[in-house]
C-alpha cells in the first residue's frame, strides 16, 4: 500500500500544513510525528510504512483536535490520543465503505 501525505488538513477553524519529516529528524525529536498548534503544522516521518504514516497522521490530528477543544495538556492526553488513533485507524481499515458512505452522507446533508 502506498500513501501520500496531504499538503494540509482542516481541523476545526484552522488549516494545518502537513510537512514530511525524515527518519533522522524523527529520531532527534523522539517522535514519529509532531503537532505544532501555534504554527498550525503537523510533521510526519515519511520513512515509515504507509499504515504507520496513516496512524501517526491521525494521532497528530487528534492532538490538534484536543487543543482545539481546549482540553488540558496532560499525560492523559498522550494516552487518550494513542488509544483513539489506533482504534479509529482500525475502524477505518476494517470498514472503508462505511467511512466513505459517512463522508458522502455528511456532504449531502450539509450541501445547500
Amino acid at each position: 500500500m502506498s500513501f501520500t501525505l496531504p499538503s494540509s488538513v482542516r481541523i476545526g477553524f484552522a488549516d494545518y500544513t502537513v510537512v514530511p519529516m525524515t527518519k533522522d529528524e524523527a529520531a532527534k525529536s523522539d517522535h514519529f510525528g509532531i503537532t505544532d498548534v501555534d504554527a498550525l503544522e503537523i510533521r510526519i516521518n515519511t520513512e515509515m510504512p504507509a499504515q504507520r504514516q496513516i496512524n501517526v497522521l491521525l494521532h497528530e490530528m487528534l492532538h490538534a483536535c484536543w487543543d482545539m477543544g481546549d482540553l488540558e495538556d496532560t499525560v492523559a492526553e498522550e494516552k487518550a490520543v494513542t488509544v483513539l488513533s489506533i482504534q479509529v485507524s482500525m475502524l477505518m481499515r476494517d470498514n472503508p465503505g462505511l467511512f466513505h458512505h459517512m463522508i458522502e452522507a455528511t456532504w449531502v446533508i450539509r450541501r445547500p
